[in-house]
């Protein structure tokens, strides 16, 4: 199993740009790097950005709104391409399609084609994340003019800058540089803390099959409560997950069917599989760099 990971990267974005100057100016796209991305886009970079935000008149711009938890660079550039196509991308039915190639610059249009794409079989299933930083977007999301239903696997994060007069000096900033921060704070955390329990378990068994785990050979879940000490073989753990789920297997996946979310054996309390899996993977990849220590005769 562990000779077929493909490691997903640490943080990639697609996002909504709302030029300050021209309100009802968009742009999407997509980054790993959203403060440096912004910089790109408002001409504080020389190099980089896209033609049309710098058009004259519609900087600066603002980071209004990003789409995370993509499992690879690809699929986040694979989502980023159906949002700017929703009016003929394979991935919403034409009957649900909402706007045309020449009505689809609305606001309005745009997040209602956002939550068609979340729903999606296949982005769906990926647990993805939306977060917020500007109330005039949160307000067409609540507002939901096309009553577009949003999966409940979509996590919603809101965090409004409160001095909106950062925003006429350039941008959001410093904003999107202490939001990425904060979600790498937490997988940093999770990892760590990971780690911790995997030194004080005597036992090291798998909650679901009980055989003693090898963190060298196997790749380990951990539950991301902090109180809870369960750990898991992660085949073992998406297998109880989706026991009970009827779906066909993707075939470019690591499990024969990738769960979404779960509750853990032992406390109960539901688990995202993506942050899970992110830091299983980099577990792994941790204990294959550092080698199984050897034993002297």
């Amino acid at each position: 199993m562990s000779q077929n990971l493909q490691y997903p990267p640490r943080f990639y974005c697609v996002y909504l740009l709302r030029s300050i100057a021209k309100k009802n100016s968009f742009y999407i796209g997509s980054t790993p790097d959203p403060y440096r991305r912004l910089r790109q886009h408002n001409g504080e970079l020389a190099v980089g950005g896209a033609d049309r935000t710098k058009k004259n008149g519609l900087r600066p711009w603002q980071m209004t709104l990003v789409v995370y938890g993509f499992p690879s660079k690809t699929s986040a550039l694979q989502f980023e391409y159906a949002w700017h196509y929703a009016y003929q991308t394979r991935h919403i039915p034409v009957k649900k399609r909402i706007g045309t190639r020449n009505s689809g610059s609305s606001v309005h249009i745009k997040i209602a084609n956002l939550k068609l794409l979340l729903s999606a079989h296949a982005f769906g299933r990926m647990g993805l994340r939306v977060a917020i930083f500007q109330k005039a977007i949160y307000d067409i999301w609540v507002v939901n003019r096309y009553n577009v239903a949003v999966s409940e696997s979509v996590l919603l994060k809101l965090d409004f800058e409160e001095n909106q007069q950062k925003l006429i000096e350039g941008g959001n900033y410093e904003q999107m540089k202490a939001f990425v921060k904060s979600l790498e704070k937490e997988e940093e955390d999770y990892f760590e803390i990971s780690l911790e329990k995997l030194e004080e378990n005597n036992t090291r068994k798998c909650c679901v099959c009980h055989r003693v785990v090898d963190q060298f050979e196997d790749v380990l879940g951990f539950c991301a409560s902090k109180d809870c000490h369960a750990l898991y073989h992660v085949q073992c753990w998406a297998e109880e997950m989706t026991k009970d789920v009827v779906s066909e297997p993707l075939s470019h996946s690591v499990l024969p069917l990738t769960p979404v979310k779960g509750k853990c054996v032992k406390c109960q309390k539901v688990n995202w599989w993506w942050p899970m899996i992110k830091n299983s993977m980099r577990l792994h990849q941790h204990f294959t760099e550092i080698g199984r220590p050897c034993i002297e005769n």
